[in-house]
């Protein structure tokens, strides 16, 4: 037992190298670390291993395609809940689930599969920087396909980032403000009904605050000033239209919102809950 830990982190460590990962491929070995990985599911230490090793492996076509099928993203998402507490573990689930999430039709099951635990894990570290970007710039990469947003939106992720947009704490994590905006523009940008649920929500509002507080920050600036036109695109188009879309009935067919934003881990999100006020 002690003897494989050694080699697993040994392999950790070499699969750092790109033809280290291809030769893994070519022998399919990715399939054995996630056996390795289910067997020793309790040994917190040889996990955090196997999972740095998938995160380096993640980048090849075909180690991809063994990662990104359904029973593997669920051995991963697991983990989610049981090392709910474990950082490292937690980041490189989502950091895995990002690479992973470059091609589109991957990108849908890691949302399909994911999106509930990764929204428990937002709840659950939000005060947790470096969680907290990993999860949101992953979030901006599922952005881009519009199936996807519907699923964020329904798990409450664009409440969770306004709310996180307008702390006055993680507003001076500028990385994480600049992942926010770009998140929230591809969400604008997908659909009139997504940027009207963001307008709602006083996004625009949000936006405009973070460019005061950065005026000097010319990243930023581009970036939001992108957000604030994509937005006000999307309700212009619904003015042209004469789109009106009726407040309940859009949050019914989207869902309800079910983070708690405190990130109380005692609270449980519920698949039945009143409609948002």
């Amino acid at each position: 037992r002690e003897l494989v830990s050694m080699v697993m982190k040994f392999i950790s460590v070499l699969t750092d190298n790109g033809e280290a990962v291809n030769q893994f491929a070519k022998a399919q070995a990715i399939s054995i670390i996630l056996m390795a990985m289910k067997t020793r599911i309790d040994d917190e230490s040889f996990v955090n291993d196997c999972l740095l090793t998938l995160y380096n492996c993640a980048s090849n076509a075909e180690n991809q395609r063994v990662l990104g099928s359904s029973g593997s993203l669920n051995q991963l998402m697991d983990l989610l809940s049981i090392y709910e507490d474990n950082l490292d573990i937690t980041k490189y689930v989502v950091l895995c689930s990002l690479r992973l999430s470059t091609d589109d039709e991957v990108s849908i099951r890691v949302t399909d599969v994911g999106m509930r635990s990764f929204m428990k894990s937002a709840a659950r570290h939000i005060k947790d920087i470096v969680t907290l970007s990993c999860i949101f710039e992953l979030f901006t990469q599922l952005a881009f396909t519009k199936q996807n947003i519907q699923s964020i939106v329904s798990h409450g992720g664009v409440k969770v980032l306004l709310g996180i947009m307008e702390d006055a704490e993680c507003q001076e994590e500028i990385t994480l403000m600049m992942t926010g905006i770009k998140m929230l523009d591809n969400v604008v940008s997908a659909d009139v009904e997504f940027a009207i649920i963001v307008d709602e929500k006083g996004g625009k509002n949000i936006v405009e605050a973070l460019m005061k507080l950065n005026a000097d920050d010319d990243e930023l600036i581009e970036a939001a000033s992108s957000a604030l036109r994509s937005l006000e695109t999307m309700l212009n188009l619904k003015e042209e239209d004469g789109s009106k879309v009726h407040r309940g009935a859009l949050f019914a067919r989207l869902g309800a919102e079910a983070v708690n934003l405190k990130g109380d881990k005692n609270v449980k999100i519920e698949a039945d809950v009143p409609e948002p006020e």
